[in-house]
């Protein structure tokens, strides 16, 4: 009789437990919606993010692209042969149970704050995916991974190389520059790199047709080097309306965001030679070569000063890293520097 009633109550417990798991879920699925269907910046960037897949999609008839998210579309894999139906479903599923792991953490207390926090992680992607995409898409395709990529392997864009068919690095976008949040994933990265580099199940490759034509196609890939990128993200918020849908148009923050972008990944580009890290050579070498397809294309971004020559002469702007000719006349270096005000 005791054991009976001992089980009854544990079932009712359980049960109260997955009710008000489902329940917090149910709010929180609301919660988001009502704020994204109130946030006109959050539209603009998915009509951006649109705009940007469709027109990579023109360019790349095979690329396996969601023309409204912007994500390899992993049902294309399935379409394409590359995977069976089974397994993608199972991949899925995995996505399924680990959005529930994550949804676990949220509390009747911080709901309404982890939804805007989705959001706005939301946001910086899509920001980051449409500045990166206006200054690279001559050379690279620019593309939001898989969701599957995304929540198991960490990885929110992916840069491809066009000519060498090859993925050459991966980024990690963060909303914040502190704390354990960003402390955690610097060492998630740095741990990934050592052990070869990103993975991605939904990855993308180039391949020669019968009639020796290429063409992007999906396919599994892995020793891929991974970067962060950490923004408050209220830093940026206030210069969001700046966008503009057409991709011909770079604005002012963009200038700036593109800057900072690469100087990130150059900076953990250099860290990765520290022989203490471990960091495979493989994973180096393509590194390195990413960052020399950079300075091919803006010659002078890398470029550093000493902190004393800021003091005096001012900061340079974006105008001077972003020029097509390298400039190292401080004459005309000096030029581009802001004035004082």
């Amino acid at each position: 009789m005791l054991n009976f009633l001992l089980n009854n109550i544990n079932m009712e417990q359980i049960n109260n437990n997955h009710f008000e798991d489902n329940s917090l879920k149910e709010e929180f699925k609301n919660i988001k919606q009502q704020l994204e269907t109130k946030d006109e910046d959050l539209e603009k960037l998915r009509n951006l993010t649109s705009v940007i897949a469709n027109q990579q999609k023109t360019e790349n008839n095979d690329l396996p692209v969601d023309i409204q998210t912007g994500r390899i579309d992993m049902d294309e894999y399935v379409a394409e042969g590359i995977y069976k139906k089974e397994e993608v479903d199972g991949t899925k599923e995995t996505i399924r149970q680990l959005e529930d792991k994550w949804l676990k953490k949220i509390t009747s207390n911080n709901v309404r704050e982890q939804a805007q926090q989705e959001i706005n992680g939301e946001k910086f992607e899509l920001l980051a995916l449409s500045t990166l995409y206006k200054f690279l898409h001559n050379k690279f395709i620019i593309i939001r991974s898989a969701r599957y990529d995304d929540v198991d392997n960490s990885v929110d864009t992916i840069i491809f190389d066009k000519n060498t068919g090859n993925i050459v690095c991966t980024l990690d976008e963060g909303g914040s520059y502190f704390g354990a949040y960003a402390e955690e994933k610097k060492s998630d990265t740095l741990e990934k790199n050592q052990k070869g580099g990103a993975r991605l199940k939904y990855g993308l490759i180039l391949t020669q047709g019968s009639e020796g034509k290429k063409y992007v196609k999906g396919g599994s890939v892995k020793n891929i080097p991974l970067f962060d990128l950490f923004l408050g993200y209220e830093n940026i918020r206030k210069h969001l309306p700046e966008l503009s849908l057409d991709l011909s148009q770079i604005s002012d923050i963009e200038k700036n965001l593109f800057v900072y972008f690469m100087r990130e990944v150059n900076d953990q580009i250099l860290e990765m030679k520290h022989q203490e890290l471990n960091i495979p050579t493989e994973l180096q070498q393509s590194a390195n070569n990413f960052k020399s397809q950079i300075e091919q294309l803006y010659p002078n971004i890398f470029y550093t000063e000493k902190s004393d020559i800021v003091r005096k002469k001012r900061v340079l702007k974006a105008n001077y890293y972003l020029n097509l000719q390298p400039i190292t006349n401080d004459k005309d270096r000096d030029s581009f520097r802001e004035k004082v005000p």
